[in-house]
């Protein structure tokens, strides 16, 4: 999964902290990227590293409120719908259904030793053991390159078929790049629409 023909290959640089270890940085080389090839984890970061990004490197617009609003309308959220989760986008975010006795296992050990239970990573803390959310939508892995669901029928299969133009991938997203360079390259553009 980190290489080979699906994949950019892509790397960090050698991590002092880590011994010179290089770490794999998987992006898919499909359409919706990493969302085709990742494990199906749903998790954003930490509101802090955003935090950090705008104001400590001078990125705009990309504090975890400034953020924050993009990953709601993202999500099609069929647990939380609050302060931190949206409902109605593209990408469908679950947690498991059906959970390993194991995992559950994990959790409760966890909990006796006296880690708090977490049931939302994503919401207003990271801090403690829980089951992370999944990017799948009834069972079905959900990718960015999914047709959009519809809200028309939220109970039927709400997936629209319509027929996909030859559309360069770049074009069909107006997410925020950015080239690290400098800091003030960190502000969001939209991608390129060559054709």
């Amino acid at each position: 999964m980190t290489k080979g023909i699906a994949s950019w290959g892509w790397s960090t640089v050698p991590q002092a902290q880590l011994g010179g270890r290089v770490l794999w940085f998987t992006q898919g080389k499909v359409l919706g990227g990493g969302t085709t090839i990742n494990a199906q984890i749903y998790t954003r970061g930490n509101p802090g590293d955003y935090d950090a990004w705008a104001n400590e490197a001078g990125c705009e617009g990309w504090s975890y409120r400034e953020v924050l609003p993009y990953f709601k309308r993202s999500e099609d959220n069929d647990r939380f719908a609050d302060e931190y989760h949206g409902y109605g986008g593209p990408l469908g975010v679950s947690v498991p259904v059906n959970p390993l006795p194991i995992n559950e296992a994990f959790l409760r050990a966890g909990q006796e030793y006296g880690i708090p239970y977490n049931p939302d990573f994503n919401g207003p803390r990271q801090a403690g053991l829980g089951h992370y959310q999944l990017t799948v939508r009834r069972a079905r892995r959900s990718s960015t390159a999914a047709p959009p669901r519809t809200n028309a029928a939220p109970c039927a299969s709400a997936a629209i078929p319509r027929p996909r133009r030859s559309i360069p991938s770049a074009a069909l997203s107006a997410t925020p790049t950015c080239s690290w360079s400098t800091p003030a390259s960190c502000r969001p553009r939209p991608r390129s629409t060559r054709r």
